[in-house]
Parts: C-alpha cells; sequence; structure tokens
C-alpha cells in the first residue's frame, strides 16, 4: 500500500458519541470522579472548590440528588458536549438518563437549541423523550427515559459482533428508525448525525428511538460543512459541501447503518473526506458532474475536468466504474431460510433508493414507510 501522503483537511475526532454505553473504554467511564455521597443527599455548592473540571465537564457524584429528585446511579458515558449519567427519579420511581451539558457558553446554547428542537417532538413514538430541563450548579440538565438497552452499536456487538443481525430483526429496526426520520422531517428537523450509537434500544431489543439531537437544526438553518455528520455515516452532498443540505442526509446515514446491522461491518471506513469519496464511488459509481458542480469543496477532490483525485494514492481517475455494488457486497450472505430470498431482495433495493449519491434523487421516508421491504415489517 502506498505511503499515505499529506492530509491537509482538519483532524476529526470521531471518539465521542452522545448516549453512547460501549465498554470501549475498559469501563472507566462507570466510575465517579469523586467519592460518592450518602445515597439521595443534596449536596452544598461549597462542598467542592468547583463542580466543573478543567474541561467543563460536571463532577458526577453517585448518590447526589439534583433538582430535589434525581439521584445519580452511574455515568453511562462522555461526549463532546456533555456527560450522560443514569438517575433514579425519587418522584416518580423510575429510572431517568440526563444530559449533564458542559459548563460552557457555546455548548450551553447548543443545549437550549437541543432542548427547543426536542420540545418539538414532544408527542413523538419513534425518538427518545425529553422529559425535563433544568439547571444545576452551573450545568444545562437535559432528563429523558431511559431505555436500558443501550444503543444499536451494543445491540450488534451482542448479537452480531461479525456476521449481523437476522434478516426480518433489521427489517423490524429499519422500519423503526425510518418512522423516526419521517417524524423529524414532519417537524422539519434534520438529525445530521444518525449512526448507530445514536439509536437506542429498550431493555428487550424490541422497541428502537432516535436519539442526541445535538447536531440537530431546522431545515432552514442547516449550514453546509464538509464535516457534518460521522466521517463513515457522511452522505457524499456532505463532503463537496453543497450548499443546500436538507433531510436527505439522515437517509444516507440510515442505510449505510442498516447495512451495517445485516452484515456486522461498517460499509464505509474512509480515512479522510477524500478517502470516503473514493469508496463511495468505488461502490456507487461516479457523482455526477452536475453535482461536482454544485459542491464548494470538490477542488480538494476533484479537477477542472471533473477528473477524480486520489490524496493517498497520488492517482486521478478520469472515470471511477461502480466496482462492487450493494448487491455485490451481500453476495454470499443469503444463507438464510428460503422464505428470506425474497426479503433479501427488498432490503437491497431499499438500500440502493437511500444510497443514491443524488440527494434529490434519494428515497424519502414516506417513500420507504411504502417500499415492500418495511411494508411488510411488524
Amino acid at each position: 500500500m502506498a505511503k499515505r501522503r499529506h492530509d491537509e483537511e482538519e483532524e476529526e475526532d470521531d471518539s465521542d458519541d452522545m448516549f453512547n454505553l460501549s465498554d470501549s473504554d475498559g469501563g472507566q467511564e462507570n466510575k465517579p470522579e469523586v467519592p460518592p455521597c450518602k445515597k439521595g443527599a443534596r449536596l452544598d455548592a461549597d462542598l467542592l472548590d468547583s463542580w466543573t473540571d478543567a474541561e467543563g465537564y460536571y463532577r458526577v457524584i453517585t448518590g447526589e440528588l439534583l433538582h430535589n429528585q434525581y439521584q445519580i446511579l452511574a455515568t453511562l458515558g462522555r461526549g463532546t458536549f456533555a456527560t450522560v449519567i443514569s438517575a433514579r427519579d425519587e418522584k416518580e420511581n423510575k429510572t431517568v438518563a440526563i444530559k449533564v451539558i458542559r459548563n460552557n457558553e457555546v455548548m450551553y446554547k447548543a443545549g437550549l437549541k437541543e432542548v427547543a428542537l426536542l420540545e418539538r417532538l414532544r408527542s413523538s413514538k419513534a425518538i427518545v423523550k425529553l422529559l425535563t430541563s433544568f439547571r444545576h450548579k452551573g450545568h444545562l440538565c437535559m432528563v429523558f427515559e431511559y431505555l436500558a438497552g443501550g444503543n444499536l452499536r451494543d445491540v450488534l456487538k451482542k448479537y452480531g459482533r461479525t456476521t449481523g443481525l437476522n434478516i426480518r430483526a433489521v427489517q423490524t429496526y429499519a422500519r423503526q428508525c425510518i418512522q423516526g426520520l419521517e417524524e423529524l422531517k414532519s417537524c422539519g428537523i434534520v438529525h445530521g448525525d444518525i449512526k448507530p450509537d445514536n439509536i437506542l434500544a429498550n431493555e428487550r431489543n424490541t422497541v428502537l428511538k432516535v436519539a442526541d439531537l445535538g447536531s440537530a437544526c431546522l431545515l432552514e438553518e442547516v449550514k453546509p460543512s464538509s464535516y457534518l455528520m460521522s466521517r463513515f455515516y457522511r452522505a457524499p452532498e456532505v463532503i463537496i459541501n453543497m450548499p443546500q443540505l436538507d433531510y436527505a442526509v439522515d437517509m444516507w446515514a440510515l442505510g449505510c447503518t442498516l447495512y451495517e446491522l445485516y452484515t456486522g461491518q461498517i460499509l464505509f471506513t474512509g480515512r479522510d473526506n477524500n478517502d470516503m469519496l473514493r469508496q463511495i464511488m468505488d461502490t456507487r459509481g461516479k457523482l455526477s458532474h452536475k453535482m461536482i458542480r454544485r459542491g464548494t469543496s470538490t477542488e480538494s477532490h476533484f479537477d477542472s475536468e471533473y477528473n477524480f483525485t486520489d490524496r493517498h494514492e497520488g492517482k486521478t481517475f478520469s472515470v471511477i466504474q461502480a466496482t462492487e455494488s450493494i448487491k455485490m457486497r451481500l453476495a454470499g450472505m443469503e444463507g438464510e431460510l428460503n422464505e428470506c430470498a425474497d426479503l433479501l431482495t427488498h432490503f437491497i433495493d431499499l438500500l440502493d433508493r437511500m444510497l443514491m449519491l443524488n440527494p434529490a434523487k434519494r428515497i424519502t421516508p414516506h417513500q420507504a414507510l411504502k417500499h415492500p421491504f418495511l411494508s411488510t415489517a411488524t
């Protein structure tokens, strides 16, 4: 393999996923940062010199009572914007998840924006429900319903680490996820970070809900950026920085997610945007000249003659043929019961429609719910 060339693109950090309950950190996140207190105790603000660490995260103390109601049980995970903890709602006698935003003015404003978006979705059945929000020792806290099954990446690790999930499970999950996209669209919201980590499951792994709207915004407020969305789930129109992004970016990301659920493998694993674009075109074909012209970051990937420049291999390609279609990539995975053969054919067709290069031609949530793969889902 050729030595990796210098990459002028900014470095990305994809390690932080809110609501990520994985054990990749060796369990360190589940340890309180300071000793636990008496269960259900209200702690005076003067107990610590600062309730915020050097990076702005809240100093979690197991047993502390927040807002006179929520007793901290454990830390579930930490992301770029917040720490997520589990807590016991002493008034309602149930477990909840609380997202504690970092003590930072920019992140606080972003948290308020997320609260406003979630308020629009209060009646949604496919989006994790925001129960309430409050301030605690300088931190914005968002209280959510608690889904004990973890996220889809956890489910995949548990039931299909290398082989993926059963096609009927994928069918059921796909319908619920697309219902989530439909509800987001009906409220005018683009999620902007759909991936397995941001889709949560209940304890029995039968119900899914879309979570973490920290990157979400109203359609009219979407700002073009080549780094919107997590890299492996980033739509091609995002990579080339097209000026008008819409709900189609979420459909692309969900298509990548569903492929991953069925195969146990990430669909596109590019090292950066340029490598992602090459892998996408190897499977989906070359971007049209019209689409390339609309992008404002295309000079990083294409020359004036629309030839693609692979910055890692140092080569330029005038023509890129799709050498491994979705159907080809799934070849050899049909080893299920014969009655599932038609279902797999429908699944491949749905993925093809979800992963159309041109976002204007990509299937919409409403159309997808009528697709043969989903119309028979229970």
